[in-house]
């Protein structure tokens, strides 16, 4: 799920600012670290933790960009890989991963 993350974090638009780049990577490679522990992803693709990884990361982050731009890219996303950001399955992990998040002090 890691190595997912990093590609895809690689379609951010290049117009976003360095720091706010550096934050989504940092914060999705820690959430689907997370999801290493637990049972619950052992039979997810890592598409789909990396995607809802992604995701929890642009909802939580501190610098903001805005609901469309975020929209935009995340149906970008999940297009070229054949899922739909708002699929039971993303969803599911991403509700899953951001409790993870709240029990580890993220």
């Amino acid at each position: 799920a890691i190595a997912f993350v990093m590609h895809i974090l690689l379609l951010l638009p290049d117009n976003l600012n360095l720091d706010f780049k550096r934050e989504i990577l940092d914060a999705s490679r820690f959430v689907a670290e997370l999801s290493v522990a637990d049972s619950f992803f052992v039979a997810k693709r890592s598409s789909v933790i990396g995607l809802a990884a992604i995701i929890n990361s642009l909802e939580q982050c501190r610098i903001k960009i805005p609901l469309i731009e975020r929209n935009n890219y995340l149906k970008g996303v999940a297009s070229a890989i054949g899922l739909s950001y708002n699929d039971a399955e993303i969803l599911a992990a991403k509700r899953r991963l951001h409790l993870l998040s709240l029990a580890n002090g993220d």
